[in-house]
């Protein structure tokens, strides 16, 4: 997990992600466990975006995680043999017409640490997960129109309406909250809200901006879920959704970074919520060589025969709906 010198950052975290579809693991598909959100106990926030996937994959009883400076205020140290985690940060040019740079710095999980002071509290779970659900929902602001009707879920943008089937047609609630979060995550993409060209715009089934736009769904879903505390529903057809994701993410190597940097705006958004920094208190040292803009290269190609029917599907808001 550590970055080297000569790593690219993004080349990292996409690597962490192929590896693991490759071995049927499905990062923002990861059910939810009481080790819940990775979380910080010393500024009791969160990590966020990209490094919340991250660090959630690495399977601790207890998603504490701390840096080295925190560790060290605390008179503690980080046990022999123990190698820390890198995780990224984007990090705005201080001077005038810089650029933003992605960054890299380390963290250790509080089991991977000796003599710290006291316990940490248990993470909890909330006390009714479809209520907070619920509530997620009902405090969105300029919430969508939400019609219940047959058929498949999907979002249609020019009506700015998400066509839900009714409660009857999900196996449980779970699936059916993680359905509407993933609805919801890309409903935000509207013109009225936070205007994602990926959303707002019209693209082909196998165009990097479609593929943008379900990542993005994927991961805000996953994020709102684990918030609410409900289980995340695993694809009925990973024999088909993990190759496509293992293509997608292999061709386009900004995918990932930039599908969590919007599904963390997205569920900011959802939650009303001006948390957007990452957990971090102490200097971040650039990685050698690093200066990743925020804005990756399209990477478009063309549409094949056998998507022409999804492509026209598209243009009236088909195939928002996340893959069971």
């Amino acid at each position: 997990m550590e970055i080297s010198e000569k790593q690219n950052v993004n080349e990292f975290v996409t690597e962490h992600f192929i590896n693991d579809l490759k071995a049927g693991r499905i990062p923002w598909r990861r059910p939810w466990t009481p080790e819940g959100v990775p979380f910080s106990p010393v500024t009791k926030l969160p990590y966020i975006g990209i490094n919340q996937l991250l660090l959630a994959s690495l399977g601790y009883p207890l998603n504490y995680f701390l840096t080295f400076k925190q560790i060290k205020d605390m008179n503690a140290k980080v046990k022999p043999g123990e190698r820390g985690y890198s995780i990224v940060l984007w990090k705005k040019g201080g001077a005038e017409g810089e650029k933003t740079k992605l960054l890299s710095y380390m963290v250790f999980n509080v089991s991977q640490c000796d003599e710290l002071p006291g316990e940490f509290p248990e993470i909890e779970m909330p006390e009714n997960p479809y209520q907070r659900a619920e509530e997620i929902k009902d405090g969105m602001p300029l919430i969508p129109k939400i019609v219940f009707s047959d058929g498949e879920p999907w979002y249609h943008n020019f009506s700015d309406s998400i066509y839900m089937p009714p409660l009857k047609s999900f196996k449980d609630r779970d699936q059916y909250f993680f359905t509407l979060f993933y609805a919801l995550v890309t409903a935000t993409g509207n013109e009225t809200r936070l205007h994602r060209k990926e959303v707002s715009e019209q693209f082909a089934y196998d165009s990097r901006q479609y593929a943008l736009r379900q990542l993005t769904a994927e991961i805000g879903a996953w994020q709102l879920a684990s918030i609410a505390g409900i289980k995340i529903p695993q694809p009925g057809y990973s024999s088909s959704y993990i190759p496509y994701w293992i293509e997608r993410i292999e061709r386009d190597r900004f995918l990932v970074i930039n599908a969590a940097m919007s599904a963390q705006k997205a569920v900011n958004y959802i939650l009303n919520s001006k948390n957007a920094e990452a957990v971090v208190d102490e200097p971040v040292p650039p990685i050698a060589g690093e200066h990743v803009q925020s804005e990756a290269p399209t990477g478009e190609i063309s549409e094949s025969t056998k998507s022409s029917k999804k492509k026209r599907n598209e243009k009236s808001g088909v195939g928002d709906a996340p893959v069971h």
